[in-house]
């Protein structure tokens, strides 16, 4: 048998619709057409054709004039995305638009999940809820942080577990993010404390003489002038030239009469060589006194360096009398010239004087007795001495001036300067 199904109300077909068309052609253009006026091309073509009224016996088609009538659209911020017959009634099938959200679960899509930040990306992501966050937002759907905590931070730039690091005392984001401490140059390690690096140990030869963190051990202490060994010892030291570090120790040259006598590279040459007895010329020569005088260090008229020499003559009552002319024994001022046999300086006899003068007054003596002794006979035999009386005291006198004169007659090549006998010739020169 076949059947051709027909209208039972031609008042059904719209103005626009081809009486010719089929029922099918002419649902499937109804709903395009509402498609176009919500803004959404698509239909869903099987789902009408499920819904089309099938044909009866008689060859009718059970399809009222009511539903071209209708009138469909979506919601706020909805488009149509099909259209479903439910007992020859329209019902358009809705999606929210791109960026909204029907959070409210009423008609429409009342909420922008592309800038609220209270439901961002979906219904139920607060992005004020981040930890250690002050000010969000709501980028494209997705939770972004504007602002942190103070002392916090960022880093892995995830905003899902808000700012999670504390640069104040975090080692590889220390006071900012990807600052690491121990990347720090020639660091060896190093602690975070209050958003800096602070250097716990810097790697051998190197040292931290600036103070600054954030150049880290900047100074090598084998070659640097100012920091040679460690920080602020500088080469450059008094009364030395041609000065410089290597190996971590300073190398200078010490200027003429100066000495680097302790060996402290740190103080320089720090001994004047002119005038220290203790360092006389050189370090640890010493100037020792002499027997009874004293010696001094000065600077040598010959070499101009310093020398050991006696600070003056000898001590009182004592002189050098085995040198000559300076050369001779260094045992000092060895003379005690208040003895008679150094009697005032070194060739100064009296014990040799006073013998010869002796043996030349009792030579004399003898002599002047015998003499008066025979002339004292012959007196006696003319009877002068007993009747005169002043013949014997000048005969008496005559011997005590003659005695006198012998005594004061004084060897080849002496002197009596000062007019005392008993120490006889003293002097070679007056």
């Amino acid at each position: 048998l076949t059947r051709t199904c027909a209208p039972s109300h031609p008042q059904f077909t719209p103005f626009f619709l081809p009486k010719h068309q089929s029922n099918m052609a002419k649902l499937l253009i109804l709903a395009a057409v509402a498609a176009v006026v919500n803004g959404q091309f698509h239909v869903n073509v099987n789902r009408a054709r499920r819904t089309l009224p099938a044909c009866t016996l008689q060859g009718t088609c059970n399809v009222q004039a009511s539903i071209a009538d209708q009138s469909v659209s979506c919601g706020t911020n909805e488009v149509m995305v099909g259209l479903d017959v439910v007992n020859q009634e329209l019902i358009p099938q809705c999606n929210c638009q791109f960026g909204f959200a029907n959070c409210d679960m009423e008609d429409g899509c009342e909420t922008s999940i592309f800038v609220d930040k209270t439901k961002c990306g979906s219904c139920d992501n607060n992005c004020d809820g981040l930890p250690f966050v002050d000010l969000t937002e709501c980028r494209f759907g997705s939770c972004g942080i504007l602002t942190c905590q103070e002392g916090m931070s960022n880093c892995n730039l995830d905003a899902s577990d808000g700012c999670e690091v504390s640069v104040n005392n975090d080692t590889y984001n220390c006071g900012f993010c990807g600052r690491n401490c121990d990347n720090s140059e020639n660091v060896e390690s190093s602690v975070c404390s209050g958003g800096e690096c602070i250097i716990s140990t810097c790697e051998e030869g190197y040292a931290n003489c600036n103070g600054e963190n954030v150049d880290g051990c900047e100074t090598v202490l084998d070659i640097s002038f100012n920091d040679c060994g460690a920080c602020g010892n500088s080469c450059f030291q008094p009364n030395t030239y041609n000065q410089y570090c290597s190996n971590g120790m300073c190398n200078y040259t010490c200027a003429p009469n100066y000495g680097d006598c302790d060996g402290d590279k740190s103080n320089g040459c720090e001994v004047f060589l002119g005038n220290d007895v203790n360092n006389c010329g050189a370090c640890n020569n010493t100037c020792v006194n002499s027997l009874n005088q004293e010696w001094i260090c000065e600077i040598s008229d010959n070499t101009g360096l310093g020398a050991c020499a006696p600070k003056g003559p000898c001590l009182d009552g004592f002189a050098d009398c085995n040198s000559i002319d300076g050369n001779g024994p260094p045992d000092g001022c060895e003379t005690d010239i208040t003895s008679a046999e150094y009697c005032g300086r070194c060739d100064h006899n009296c014990t040799s004087q006073l013998q010869a003068n002796h043996a030349t007054v009792v030579g004399v003596s003898i002599k002047i007795y015998l003499m008066y002794i025979s002339l004292f006979t012959v007196l006696n035999r003319l009877n002068v001495s007993k009747n005169c009386v002043v013949c014997n005291i000048r005969v008496h006198c005559i011997i005590l001036l003659l005695t006198f004169l012998l005594v004061a007659v004084c060897a080849p090549g002496r002197l009596d300067c000062n007019g005392f006998p008993f120490d006889g010739c003293e002097n070679t020169t007056c």
